[in-house]
């Protein structure tokens, strides 16, 4: 049986800030939606929101915790920050992609490990 083969496209119009997000199956676009560029980071935490919890409820171990990780995506921010989290157990780091932004909750367990980890980055290079 051949494998389908499915991918997400989209485009944004700079002047009006409006994108267009299209689904792309067997290389036939199937679905398209118009959203604001601002609210861009809806869909992504949506999407990555189910990723996690279809992940957390399979009872596997996580994928970074094996030597070859995982597969990444890699995209360049605007900008980023620090913000106080959704609860005063975590912080929240912030992304900014043009006029829209993602956070992602650190627990603040895990703060000074993760600040460990980029001291190490900025002093010697790549992380080991």
């Amino acid at each position: 049986m051949a494998q389908l083969q499915s991918a997400f496209n989209a485009t944004a119009d700079p002047i009006t800030g409006i994108m267009q997000i299209s689904l792309i199956k067997d290389g036939v676009n199937i679905a398209s939606i118009e959203i604001k560029t601002k609210d861009a980071s809806v869909i992504a935490g949506t999407v990555l929101g189910a990723a996690r919890e279809a992940h957390d409820q399979s009872g596997k171990a996580p994928d970074y915790s094996k030597e070859e990780g995982t597969e990444l995506t890699a995209i360049t921010c605007s900008g980023f920050g620090i913000g106080p989290g959704q609860t005063s157990q975590s912080a929240i780091l912030v992304f900014y992609f043009g006029d829209t932004a993602m956070g992602i909750s650190i627990p603040r367990t895990e703060l000074r490990t993760f600040g460990e980890r980029l001291m190490t980055l900025a002093a010697e290079g790549r992380p080991h």
